[in-house]
């Protein structure tokens, strides 16, 4: 009878076992569904919540199903609750909104390019900003003065007027109030990202030298003539070949750069089409003096990029 009262015993303690790891089993198990991963956007060429598109008309691809609504007001760009966008706007960012099976919610940008070449130039611009941060090579943000539609600039004017230096709208062209707030924003971007600037270089025009100071970085302003636009540039150079030659004479610090010029010193760039108003591109020079171009962030991609950094915080 002992015996029998040991094995009974026995028994009661493996059920009992065997019904604690049937629990465990079931609560890993549970575990593991509840770690799915979260759902997301699989178009192609979307990154860092991003997506570049070339084409008018195009389906936004998720890996679970979604709705989706713009957040913005351009009548020019709209998506259906699907996901289907549709659109004849050039080279403008635009917010949406993606509402999953869960009900949680994730906002994204959307950068409809005018072509494959800028779709591709922004896709890259947008990737590198993660790589200007790094200190093993000299890099340049060199931007298109801000918004500048004040005055008209006077190049029958005679040289020694200095005309191309003066912030009076009656000699040469301005900035605007508009243009004003985009520097400023700029500023508040830069510092915001904390983007590690450690020089700052400015064609002699006035709106170039001031969309730099509007920035209010704290760091001085170099001014470079060779950087002029070509309605004054007496340099002997263009400003394409005096960009590269301050990288050149920087190479060595392997810093961060900025330069505030002109439209014109993308000149020479390959394929490289849109540089609007207030728009930048990237360039790094290696230690054997070799200069790149490394894509384009426009001033609206700035102003999502930043956005999109506060959120993480």
């Amino acid at each position: 009878m002992l015996c029998l009262h040991l094995k009974k015993e026995e028994l009661i303690k493996n059920f009992a076992f065997l019904g604690v790891m049937l629990i465990a089993f079931v609560s890993f198990k549970c575990t593991k569904e509840e770690a799915k991963p979260e759902p997301v956007i699989v178009s192609a060429d979307f990154y860092n919540r991003m997506l570049f598109i070339d084409q008018q008309s195009c389906q936004i691809k998720t890996s679970e199903p979604a709705t989706f609504k713009k957040l913005g007001t351009n009548a020019s760009f709209n998506i259906s609750e699907t996901g289907l966008i549709r659109h004849t706007t050039i080279n403008v960012v635009h917010e949406i909104e993606a509402t999953w099976a869960d009900g949680t919610k994730t906002k994204f940008f959307v950068m409809a390019a005018s072509g494959t070449a800028d779709k591709n130039h922004y896709l890259r611009g947008w990737k590198y900003i993660e790589k200007l941060y790094a200190t093993d090579t000299t890099r340049a943000i060199v931007i298109r003065h801000a918004e500048a539609i004040v005055g008209v600039d006077g190049e029958t004017l005679p040289a020694s007027t200095n005309w191309w230096t003066s912030c009076d709208s009656k000699l040469a062209r301005q900035l605007s109030e508009n243009g004003k707030k985009q520097s400023e924003y700029y500023g508040t971007v830069f510092k915001g990202v904390k983007m590690p600037i450690k020089k700052i270089f400015s064609s002699e025009f006035c709106r170039a030298k001031q969309t730099a100071e509007l920035m209010n970085l704290g760091l001085p302003i170099t001014i470079d003539k060779r950087i002029n636009g070509h309605f004054y540039n007496v340099s002997g150079v263009t400003s394409n070949v005096g960009m590269v030659k301050i990288l050149e004479e920087q190479v060595a610090t392997k810093q961060l750069l900025m330069l505030a010029a002109h439209y014109d010193i993308s000149a020479g760039i390959s394929k490289m089409g849109t540089l609007d108003m207030a728009d930048s591109f990237f360039m790094k020079i290696g230690a054997d003096k070799k200069t790149a171009f490394q894509g384009i962030v426009s001033y609206p991609m700035w102003r999502a990029y930043y956005d999109i950094e506060s959120s993480k915080k």
